[in-house]
C-alpha cells in the first residue's frame, strides 16, 4: 500500500476555510489514462502530472523567512536516487517487478474488455487480480471500485474508491474519484455524505454532471442535518480516537475489525500537541499508530483538532507501510506541529505540520519506477467543526527510470529537484523564492488560499 507522493499540479481556487476534501467522475468505468506531458490541448494526465509536474507544484517552506533544509529525510530510509544514479531498487527486485507488471497488464486487459461488455462479475474478478499485485495504483483501484459499484457491491466499491483517493495525485483525478464516492453514497441513501463528496469534487473541478447530482441531493442532505446532527465531533476523547485509528489501519490492511488489536498500539499519553486560539478549535494533536501484521510494519500519524465537545479528525498526515512489493520501502517523520496566524481573514490560528518523507515505488501498469524525496508543510484551518488544508512543499527530488528499458513508458523520465524559501506577509499571502526547478509561474507572491490541497500523502477525513 505504498502511496505515490508526488505533488498535484493544479492550484485549487480560493477554498474557504469551511469544508473538507474529496474527488469523482462519470458513471462509466475509468479508461486507461494516456499519459502525455505535451498534449496538444495543454491538459496534463494524472500520471504525467504527478511525475513530470512535481516541479510545477512547488511552493515553499512555511517557516517565516526560513530556508528549507534540502538534505535527506531526517530518519534516513531507502537510498535510491542519489546524484545521477538510478532508482535504488536491486536487479533481483526489478526482475520480480517486471514479472508482476506483465501479470498486471494481462489482468487489466481482461478486466477492461469485460467492463466494456458490462460483464461486471468478470470485470471485478480481473480487477481484483490486478489490484492484488499493484495495490497502491489509484487508476486500477478506481476502475476496480467502479466495477463493484456497477455490480451493486457498494461496500467494497466504497473501500476501493477510497483507497484510490488516497493515492490520487492531481486535483482533477481526485475530483473524478470524489464524484464516484458521491454516487455510491447517493445510491445507498446517505445524502449528507454524497453532498460532501459532490461539493468537494466541484471545488476541485467544474463538471455539469457532478453539479446535477449535487443539486439533486441538496434538499435531502439539509433535511438530514437538522438539529445539529451533522456538526458533532468525531470522538469524545483521544482514547476513542486511538481506537478508531487502529480500526482504520485494520480496514486498510484488509483485516476484520479487532482481529489484530494486540498487534497495533496508539499512545494517547505522549501525542504531539499545540494550543489553538481565536477560533472554535482549542487544541491540535498528532496520534501515532504503530504495529506489524503478517510481516508488514505500519506507522500512521493522525492529525486531530479539539472542538466543542470532542475531537475532530482532520486526517492521516503521514502513512508509512513497509515493505511493499519488490522490497520497496518508505520512510518519513513529522518534524514539527505549530499554531500560526497565517490567514487573518479566517477565524483563529492555523495548524501547521512540517513533514519529510522518501519513497521508491513502481507503477506496474505504466512501466516506471521512481524515487521521491519531499519536505512539505500542511496548513489546516478549522471552522465550525470542519477543516480545509493546503500543501506547501519546500523541497523535492525526483528520479525515474523505465522498469523494462525494452518497453515504452508513458511518463517523463527526467530528474527534477528544487529547494524553496517562503516569506509570509501576515495578510494571507506568501512570497516564494528558491533554487532549482521552482516554476517561474509560482515564484513571487500568492495567496495561501490558492495553494493546492494535499494529495498523495495526506488522507483527509472528509474524503
Amino acid at each position: 500500500m505504498n502511496r505515490r507522493i508526488h505533488l498535484a499540479s493544479a492550484f485549487v481556487a480560493a477554498l474557504a476555510l469551511t469544508t473538507g476534501c474529496d474527488s469523482g467522475k462519470d458513471n462509466k468505468p475509468a479508461k486507461p489514462a494516456k499519459a502525455d506531458a505535451k498534449k496538444k490541448d495543454g491538459k496534463k494526465d494524472p500520471k504525467t502530472d504527478v511525475k513530470a509536474d512535481a516541479k510545477t507544484d512547488a511552493k515553499a517552506d512555511t517557516k517565516t523567512d526560513a530556508k528549507a533544509d534540502g538534505g535527506d529525510a531526517a530518519d534516513g530510509g531507502a537510498d535510491g536516487g542519489g546524484g545521477d544514479g538510478g532508482v535504488g531498487i536491486s536487479d533481483a527486485d526489478k526482475t520480480k517487478l517486471k514479472e508482476q507488471a506483465a501479470e498486471v497488464k494481462k489482468h487489466l486487459t481482461d478486466a477492461r474488455a469485460k467492463a466494456k461488455e458490462s460483464d461486471w462479475k468478470g470485470a471485478v474478478a480481473a480487477y481484483a487480480a490486478a489490484a492484488k499485485i499493484d495495490d497502491d495504483n489509484a487508476k486500477i483501484l478506481e476502475e476496480y471500485g467502479w466495477a463493484q459499484f456497477e455490480a451493486e457491491d457498494f461496500k467494497n466499491a466504497e473501500h476501493n474508491i477510497r483507497q484510490a483517493l488516497r493515492f490520487a495525485q492531481t486535483s482533477d483525478h481526485r475530483a473524478d474519484i470524489l464524484y464516484k464516492l458521491g454516487r455510491i453514497e447517493e445510491q445507498r441513501g446517505d445524502y449528507v455524505m454524497a453532498k460532501k463528496h459532490y461539493d468537494h469534487s466541484l471545488k476541485l473541478k467544474d463538471n455539469p454532471e457532478v453539479k446535477e447530482h449535487d443539486d439533486a441531493v441538496g434538499a435531502k442532505a439539509e433535511a438530514a442535518c437538522k438539529d445539529g446532527k451533522c456538526t458533532k465531533p468525531d470522538f469524545k476523547d483521544l482514547d476513542e480516537a486511538c481506537a478508531a485509528m487502529i480500526a482504520r489501519v485494520h480496514v486498510q490492511q484488509g483485516l476484520e475489525d479487532h482481529s489484530a488489536d494486540k498487534e497495533f498500539s496508539c499512545d494517547v499519553a505522549k501525542p504531539q500537541k499545540v494550543a489553538l486560539t481565536g477560533g472554535d478549535a482549542t487544541e491540535a494533536a498528532i496520534l501515532v499508530v504503530k504495529g506489524a501484521h503478517a510481516g508488514t510494519e505500519e506507522e500512521e500519524h493522525d492529525l486531530l483538532a479539539h472542538i466543542d465537545g470532542g475531537w475532530h479528525w482532520v486526517g492521516t498526515i503521514l502513512d508509512l507501510e513497509n515493505p511493499h512489493h519488490g522490497g520497496i520501502e518508505r520512510s518519513g517523520s513529522i518534524k514539527s506541529l505549530e499554531a500560526k496566524e497565517l490567514l487573518p481573514d479566517s477565524p483563529g490560528t492555523e495548524i501547521v505540520v512540517e513533514l519529510t518523507f522518501k519513497e521508491s515505488d513502481a507503477d506496474l501498469d505504466d512501466n516506471i519506477i521512481y524515487h521521491d524525496e519531499h519536505d512539505a508543510f500542511v496548513v489546516c484551518g478549522i471552522n465550525q467543526g470542519k477543516h480545509v488544508c493546503y500543501e506547501i512543499p519546500s523541497r523535492m527530488k525526483y528520479v525515474a527510470e523505465a522498469l523494462d528499458p525494452k518497453q515504452p513508458t508513458e511518463h517523463d523520465l527526467s530528474s527534477h529537484e528544487f529547494t524553496a524559501t517562503v516569506v509570509f506577509d501576515g495578510k494571507g499571502g506568501v512570497t516564494v523564492s528558491g533554487k532549482g526547478e521552482v516554476p517561474e509561474s509560482e515564484k513571487g507572491t500568492h495567496q495561501i488560499s490558492e495553494l493546492p490541497e494535499p494529495a498523495g500523502f495526506v488522507f483527509l477525513h472528509d474524503d
